[in-house]
């Protein structure tokens, strides 16, 4: 099983506090996740002086994501806007609009 995040979230400061708190969480559970990281998330961090994430980070699996991740990603075409409703619904809004991007082990490919 992998269990993988995408944390390359450069500009809000919040992104790093969840950070920190994903990797101790599975740090704490005995799991080393993987996290998707853009060297810009990287360079932020270190900016920042969030020595505690980084060193919470080496725990884990870094996943290069590429050097830049353009925040200005328009949503994927089709995708609800799940903003300001409550987690369940928006779940189930997700999981009705979009093909699931994984599949169960022994399963065929689609």
């Amino acid at each position: 099983m992998f269990v993988g995040f995408d944390a390359e979230d450069p500009v809000n400061p919040e992104a790093d506090d969840a950070l920190l708190r994903l990797c101790r969480i599975y740090e704490k559970a005995g799991i080393a996740a993987g996290f998707f990281l853009a060297g810009e998330k990287a360079r932020v961090l270190r900016a920042r002086g969030r020595k505690d994430v980084l060193d919470a980070l080496k725990q884990h699996e870094i996943c290069y994501h590429g050097n830049y991740w353009d925040v200005a990603v328009p949503p994927t075409r089709g995708a609800p806007n799940c903003a300001g409703i409550p987690f369940s619904a928006a779940a189930t809004a997700v999981s009705q609009s979009a093909r699931p991007r994984y599949r169960p082990a022994g399963s065929a490919p689609a």
